[in-house]
């Protein structure tokens, strides 16, 4: 089938067994080769914002059709964007000037949510996008200049002069607009987070999720062993970067590098994953079955940190996840490529004394019994890592459980 206009991609994961939960499209769908900015540039992603219309070179058919088919196998299409500013020189701008902010110092102007008109308008226009589209996941992000600068001359230009009144009033009205769209059935939401930046609980309360929890680091692996911990703490879900723990050489999967970037959600590099050699294929299966044990527990159990909160490339890492209710959980086990010591010990948490359980290497296959207070001892070389799962034998008595 063709699908937006161009061959459907998704049928070479299928002939991997492959079926997705979602289609994710991300920033420049609107974007338009025939445009250019003020300034005679070409439109970018950045500078091509506000005319919510799928580029009809690329997409003559809009993304239905492909949100269509995803949804009969039960998936759904992400599609990204930015209602809270827009572009000088977009061809929507005409009828979006009358709701701006009144700060004209930028080419990158955003709207006055401020005002309950502004809400309702962008609620229509982007409502609108998002059913012709058959958006079932809205992501939302926030870039370009502070919105600080906006609200503080929104303030100016009241008459009462009242300060900090457009900041509070803006978020208001922010989650009036994202309470508008909800009204759309099975509508969710992935706030974007301007990379990171507005991860804040306040906005984190509003029923969304943070897929792409930050767009720095990507290759700084000792960085996101602090993200990671951070983000196991305070927020339930979150996507992994898949992309760039596949090692550039020979395209394989580093699994230190995946270990540490396992999350709820998992996303596959379909041009490597798609590739004919087999060993990469099966590294990838391995990897997503690993992945399906794993993600439940993420989202219903506790976290742990079982190693001191100090993060380099010369330390082990290891994080546990257990699920009190039913005994599960398993350790994320890293050993960083500086590190001296080729052996750790740790003690799980989160259970009494007299707990039997069977624990697996999920890359391995060793298992082997254990009693939940007995130390656990890993051996791994330099610049590695592995899944140990351990479930309660059935034996045991669930009142030892807490």
């Amino acid at each position: 089938m063709r699908s937006c206009g161009r061959p459907h991609a998704r049928h070479g994961a299928r002939a991997k067994g492959l079926h997705p939960n979602a289609l994710w499209v991300d920033a420049s769908w609107y974007q338009r080769a025939d445009q250019r900015t003020p300034a005679g540039d070409p439109v970018t992603w950045y500078s091509g914002t506000g005319d919510w219309t799928p580029d009809p070179a690329r997409f003559p058919l809009g993304f239905k059709p492909i949100a269509d088919e995803l949804a009969k196998e039960a998936a759904r299409l992400v599609l990204w964007y930015e209602p809270e500013r827009i572009a000088k020189g977009n061809s929507f701008y005409p009828h979006a000037a009358r709701y701006l902010a009144p700060c004209d110092s930028y080419d990158i102007m955003r709207y006055d949510l401020s005002r309950p008109d502004t809400v309702s308008f962008l609620a229509d226009v982007i409502g609108a996008s998002v059913v012709s589209n058959n958006v079932m996941f809205f992501r939302q992000d926030m870039n370009g200049p502070a919105p600080l600068l906006f609200w503080q001359a929104i303030d100016a230009a009241r008459a009462d002069g009242r300060k900090g009144l457009a900041e509070n009033l803006s978020v208001q009205g922010e989650f009036k607009l994202w309470n508008e769209l909800r009204r759309r059935p099975g509508l969710l939401f992935d706030t974007c987070a301007a990379g990171g930046r507005r991860n804040d609980l306040s906005t984190l309360r509003f029923p969304s999720v943070p897929l792409h929890f930050t767009d720095t680091g990507y290759t700084n692996y000792v960085e996101k062993l602090r993200y990671n911990h951070m983000l196991n703490e305070w927020l339930f879900y979150r996507k992994n970067i898949s992309c760039f723990f596949h090692d550039r050489k020979d395209k394989a999967i580093n699994r230190r590098k995946a270990i540490i970037d396992l999350a709820q959600m998992h996303t596959v590099r379909s041009d490597h994953y798609l590739l004919p050699e087999p060993w990469h294929s099966r590294e990838e299966d391995r990897l997503i079955a690993v992945w399906r044990k794993c993600a439940p527990l993420m989202i219903d159990g506790d976290y742990y940190l079982l190693t001191p909160e100090v993060f380099g490339d010369d330390t082990w890492w290891t994080t546990q996840f257990h699920d009190p209710k039913t005994g599960r959980g398993f350790l994320q086990l890293v050993r960083n490529p500086a590190n001296k010591e080729e052996t750790r010990t740790f003690r799980l948490r989160g259970m009494r004394p007299g707990i039997r359980l069977r624990c697996e290497d999920l890359f391995s296959g060793l298992s082997y019994e254990a009693d939940s207070q007995d130390p656990i001892s890993v051996a791994l070389p330099p610049d590695s890592a592995t899944i140990l799962y351990y479930e309660k034998q059935k034996s045991n008595d669930a009142a030892a459980l807490r």
